[in-house]
This record gives structure tokens, sequence and C-alpha cells, in this order.
């Protein structure tokens, strides 16, 4: 939903392709060097909320309830997990943009389907384990692969229905 000034609210409009690729290549401003900074500056406890989540994500329950149920706890998931790397940088502002940004993700989540194929968690491991390991160069590359990848897979989706 978007606020209007004194109008109230009205939906947000999906994205089109050309959205699509234009958010992504956001993310990939931001991201990586959320990540680079998490690497940096994360607390004991902050990187410990963030294997959690990782290791949330590894668990989750796969497709059996449902193409969207399945996928919809694993979307809320992976934003958490976004959403504390950005957190974890020491940029408050920085992690509000990144914050924003997955709001207009969620309508093509919609569509998605987690699988057994689905490289995502791999990604993302290799994220958190660079974050993990205070490299902030490995976790800026990983990001960045991590978002190309991810913006190719909901390009091929899209192509698909």
């Amino acid at each position: 939903m978007v606020k209007r000034p004194l109008s109230g609210y009205r939906t947000t409009e999906l994205l089109t392709r050309q959205g699509l690729e234009e958010l992504f290549e956001m993310r990939q401003l931001l991201e990586p060097r959320a990540a680079a900074l998490a690497a940096a500056n994360a607390s004991e406890d902050q990187l410990d909320a963030i294997e959690r989540i990782a290791e949330e994500m590894h668990t989750h329950p796969g497709t059996a309830a449902g193409r969207y149920a399945a996928y919809r706890g694993f979307a809320a998931l992976d934003q958490r997990l976004h959403d504390a790397i950005a957190q974890a940088s020491g940029r408050p502002l920085l992690a509000d943009a990144v914050e924003r940004l997955h709001s207009h993700l969620h309508i093509f989540r919609l569509s998605s389907q987690l699988g057994a194929d689905d490289p995502t968690l791999a990604e993302h491991q290799r994220v958190v384990h660079a974050i993990l390991r205070r490299d902030a160069d490995r976790a800026a590359e990983a990001m960045a692969e991590h978002l190309a990848r991810s913006l190719g897979r909901q390009l091929s989706r899209d192509e698909e229905s």
C-alpha cells in the first residue's frame, strides 16, 4: 500500500520487468555494502541472530503445505535475513533503505516456489559464512552474486508464466 497525502492509501502497482530490474539495481547498490559493513561492525548478538535466521531457513518445511503456504514462510525468513544483515551494518539509513526495497518484492515472491533445486539457501550460506568470518570483501561479493542470481531466477520465472 502507498499512502497518498490527504486522501488515504492505495495499493502498490505491480512492477514491470523494467521495474524489477531497477529494484535489483538498487539492491545491488545497497546490500553488498550492507553485508561488508555487517562483517566489519556486527555485534556478537547480531551475528548470532543472522546465523539463527539462516539455520531456520534450512529447517523450514518444504512445499508439502502448498505452493504459496510453504513459500510465504520462507519469503518472510528471507526478508528477515536481509534486514538483519542490513541492521548489523551499523548504518540505520542504509538498513531503512534495504527494508523499504524489500516491500516491493513481495508481489513477485507470490509467484515463486521453493524447491529442492532452489540455490537460495546455498547463496545465503555463502553470505552468512563470510559475515561470520568477518570477511567484508567476500561478504559483499557473495551478496552481489546472490542478488544477480536471484534477479535471473525472478526474470526466468516471469518468462515461464
